[in-house]
């Protein structure tokens, strides 16, 4: 099955179960804290974006995070982190230009507060490390690996690379904040600041010393801006047990990776549901949430077996 024909499927399923959740009255939506993830927001997103199916339209957005602000209390990370009384959070991920293009003036006209998770490489001018590590496959007539998301395959795909090749790698990337933009958003009464880890990296593909490395130069880099908080989300949503015992002892409380819901230490762990386009109606939205919801049951099923 292709993965559009595989999309159609995932989304009829989100169709169904969001139906029957909404003719149910929508039970136990607001009980635990559900995390909403956005990407990009725009109408013209470049290639990557299109590829790995993590962008909104304008409206489409709008539509998303009014179904947010009607059925959830969005919570502040800024005023409130009591985020195990339930409620919502909405997030971006990877730090894209239409957050401030697009994405901020919906969120102000609505009074919606969000959290951004930023890798500085890119506002700093950098390439995306996954960006790169598609790009390459794509080149290289292969599938993508995650795993190519690691400072080795990265320094040796540049080494490969003309300045001619960067330019297209940056044209198939992005288009990413700047360091000016980045600032204005910070000052947004609304926003919040997180780490993403410097680069997009796979956490499983990193040494323990990488690992170090990134995230002394993430938090270098990230802790200039007022509203930045010591809260992390997990590059391609995954964190592996070493960085997560990491991030435990560098003194995170909050952080976003995998599918279940658990504490770790003083360190609360939640998973985030994915709002893309292809999330275009009200019963997918609930589909997409009760999926989750499932899935996190599943999870600590699990952990007692």
């Amino acid at each position: 099955m292709d993965r559009d024909a595989r999309s159609q499927c995932v989304n009829f399923f989100r169709f169904a179960i969001g139906s029957l959740f909404i003719l149910l009255g929508k039970p136990l939506l607001n009980r635990q804290l559900t995390t909403f993830v956005f990407h990009e927001v725009s109408d013209t997103p470049r290639m990557h974006a299109l590829e790995t199916h993590t962008y909104s339209d304008i409206k489409t957005f709008e539509k998303q995070i009014g179904w947010i602000e009607k059925f959830f209390e969005v919570r502040d990370l800024l005023t409130d982190d009591a985020v195990d009384e339930g409620g919502c959070l909405v997030t971006f991920d990877d730090g894209y230009a239409g957050l401030i293009e697009n994405a901020l003036p919906i969120l102000e006209a609505k009074g919606v507060p969000a959290v951004c998770f930023i890798n500085m490489v890119v506002i700093h001018g950098g390439i995306n490390s996954s960006a790169l590590a598609m790009y390459m496959a794509d080149r290289e007539r292969r599938p993508v690996d995650w795993k190519d998301s690691n400072p080795l395959f990265y320094s040796r795909a540049l080494e490969k690379l003309t300045e001619e090749d960067l330019e297209v790698v940056r044209g198939y990337q992005g288009p990413y904040l700047n360091i000016q933009q980045l600032t204005r958003l910070s000052e947004s009464p609304l926003i919040t600041i997180g780490d993403h880890l410097y680069n997009h990296w796979l956490l499983d593909a990193l040494t323990q010393e990488e690992l170090i490395s990134e995230m002394a130069k993430s938090t270098a880099a990230l802790k200039s801006f007022k509203t930045y908080r010591q809260i992390f989300a997990a590059p391609h949503g995954l964190s592996s047990s070493g960085a997560l015992n990491y991030l435990l002892d560098s003194g995170f409380q909050l952080v976003f990776s995998g599918q279940g819901i658990h504490r770790l230490g003083t360190m609360n762990v939640y998973p985030r549901i994915d709002l893309n386009n292809e999330i275009a109606n009200v019963q997918q939205f609930f589909g997409a949430v009760v999926i989750s919801k499932l899935r996190i049951l599943l999870w600590r099923g699990r952990l007692k077996s």
